[in-house]
């Protein structure tokens, strides 16, 4: 069987010559695997339970530690639960995030999707 030509790695610059269908020669293999892990790992530390749990929740009811939609109807109840207002789980901005009390973000979820969550 012939062997296929060589080929330049598909790094810039690099000039090392690799068998096909090897498109990256070693050390550039490495660096493109480690690249794109490193990727996968922002987006996981982006939708962490415990980062919700330990710190982004806890700091929006030290902001706002009243009920928003009961203080809009003039009662003054503390807030338990804090709301994505876009229903995003995932946009964490403190624009997006609101304090509610458990009956109240009860009732926004359920008339948002039935009470089952975002699918």
């Amino acid at each position: 069987m012939p062997l296929l030509p060589q080929k330049p790695c598909q790094h810039p610059g690099c000039k090392q010559l690799v068998n096909s269908p090897t498109t990256y020669c070693p050390m550039h293999r490495k660096l493109k695997m480690k690249n794109e892990n490193a990727s996968r790992d922002r987006g996981k530390r982006f939708y962490d339970k415990r980062l919700w749990r330990d710190r982004i929740r806890p700091a929006q009811l030290r902001r706002e530690p009243l009920c928003e939609a009961c203080l809009m109807k003039g009662k003054t109840v503390l807030a338990t639960d804090v709301d994505h207002i876009d229903g995003n789980p995932y946009d964490n901005d403190e624009e997006n995030l609101q304090s509610l009390c458990h009956e109240c973000h009860s009732r926004k979820t359920v008339n948002e999707d039935g009470g089952f969550g975002n699918s």
